[in-house]
């Protein structure tokens, strides 16, 4: 999908835990190994996005952290040529504004770590708090971007309206929020089922199961 819908020069990097099956091009990372601090704090989920914030992970650069399963769909490369002013994450548009007052606490979350941009040390400072804290975050929190939300607030910053939307929450609240529904002008579609609702990219039987099998055959 990045070959797809970038246009300039990349290295592509995958952290895993079986690096069987890969194309030969990318280039593997043993997550045991990266992500150690995995054992102290394995209740929290997707925690393993941490390892790829530490200063020296890679050589100085810019970096795009993508998730698994989402469907790029749009050209990515005007946006990513000026987008790494800051540490960027997704901000849920397709939620209303007042629930960060209304919902503040429990499960909710406004933002998505499934597409986060950066260059060079923006998100070492996301690292290093992690690394002081991991005992008070892992008995807390369940979920890396909850626990961003609540404890990183005002240290990033968001990808602007227009670039990604969800398959099931819409693009933005009130007036799109549309399950389902392909929306061509968008670059991202996001799945984020994780929390107990909405379909999974292999279980729909539209547009968006077509389009991931594609890319397969690239």
């Amino acid at each position: 999908m990045v070959k797809a819908h970038y246009n300039g020069s990349f290295s592509f990097h995958c952290i895993t835990d079986d690096i069987s099956n890969i194309r030969n091009e990318i280039i593997t990372h043993d997550i045991n190994k990266i992500a150690s601090f995995r054992k102290d704090m394995g209740s929290i989920f997707t925690i393993e996005k941490l390892s790829s914030f530490k200063s020296g992970f890679l050589d100085g650069g810019r970096f795009a952290l993508l998730d698994l399963d989402i469907i790029i769909h749009g050209n990515l490369t005007e946006y990513l040529n000026e987008c790494f002013t800051e540490f960027r994450l997704i901000k849920n548009y397709w939620q209303p504004d007042y629930a960060d007052i209304t919902h503040y606490g429990g499960n909710y979350c406004s933002i998505n770590s499934s597409f986060v941009t950066w260059k060079d040390d923006q998100a070492t400072h996301i690292y290093d708090f992690y690394m002081k804290n991991l005992n008070k975050i892992s008995r807390v929190y369940n979920s890396f971007d909850r626990s961003l939300y609540y404890l990183q607030d005002g240290q990033y910053a968001f990808h602007p309206k227009g670039i990604v939307y969800s398959y099931n929450g819409g693009a933005h609240y009130p007036d799109d929020r549309s399950v389902g529904l392909y929306r061509d002008s968008y670059k991202i579609c996001i799945f984020n089922n994780s929390h107990g609702y909405g379909m999974d990219i292999n279980n729909t039987k539209n547009w968006a199961l077509s389009m991931w099998k594609k890319y397969d055959t690239l």
